[in-house]
C-alpha cells in the first residue's frame, strides 16, 4: 500500500516543481536467507495511480532515499506476514528522520 508523505516544507524538484504531499510506493523487496540481508526501493510519486506500471508517469526526482538495506534473521522473516508491509514500515521510520514532523500515514 502506498505511504502518503506530508512534509512540513514542500520538497523542491531539480525542475522547481514543489510537491505539499507525494506517495511513495515499495517497487522491490528483495531478501536473501542465506546471507540474512534484504533490500528494497521506493518510487515516489505526486499520484498514487501514476505509480502502477503502464502508466507512463516517471517517479519524481525528489532528494529522498530511494534503495534500503536491511538485515534480518531466518526465523523473523518467517514471522512477516507482509514482506510489503515490513518495507513500508521500515521506510517510514527513515523518512521520518529526514522529514521531522512530517505525517506519513498509509493510503488503502
Amino acid at each position: 500500500m502506498p505511504l502518503l508523505i506530508t512534509p512540513v516544507t514542500p520538497l523542491a524538484t531539480p525542475s522547481g516543481l514543489t510537491c505539499a504531499a507525494l506517495y511513495a510506493i515499495v517497487n522491490k523487496v528483495e531478501f536473501d536467507r542465506l546471507l540474512r540481508q534484504g533490500s528494497f526501493s521506493v518510487g515516489y510519486y505526486l499520484n498514487e495511480l501514476a505509480s502502477r506500471p503502464g502508466s507512463g508517469v516517471s517517479e519524481l526526482p525528489v532528494d529522498l532515499t530511494r534503495g534500503y538495506a536491511f538485515s534480518i534473521l531466518p526465523e523473523q522473516a518467517d514471522a512477516l506476514e507482509s514482506p510489503t508491509a515490513f518495507c513500508e514500515a521500515y521506510a517510514t521510520n527513515q523518512l521520518l528522520a529526514l522529514l521531522p514532523g512530517a505525517t506519513i500515514e498509509t493510503v488503502e
